[in-house]
């Protein structure tokens, strides 16, 4: 089966349906509450990666982008502070990287 992937809503619902089916619970930025909260959220942590997904041993934290797009800067200041933690940061683009990922710390 051929994954087609248009954009990135695209490329996260494919993620979060793999999640879903292996049973691995995750935080998805966008997945909570109302519309009126979501920006009130999102200024707060804004750059925030797409998917936090708590393991048994270690949360990796996952910003997922279309092939050639760049992280903004609040992002980039995320990622910074998750490798100064020691934390695991991906940035993926596409399903089958994402896939690796999950299978390498799974």
């Amino acid at each position: 089966m051929r994954i087609v992937i248009d954009c990135e809503n695209d490329l996260q619902k494919y993620c979060m349906r793999y999640l879903d089916k292996l049973g691995i619970k995750y935080f998805h930025k966008y997945n909570y509450g109302s519309q009126k909260n979501r920006k009130s959220v999102h200024k707060k942590y804004k750059g925030w990666p797409d998917l936090t997904i708590p393991l048994k041993d270690i949360t990796i934290y996952i910003e997922l982008k279309m092939p050639g797009k760049k992280l903004t800067p609040e992002q980039g200041e995320w990622q910074q502070y998750f490798i100064d933690h020691k934390q695991p940061f991906y940035v993926v683009d596409n399903f089958v990287q994402f896939k690796n990922i999950i299978e390498r710390w799974n």
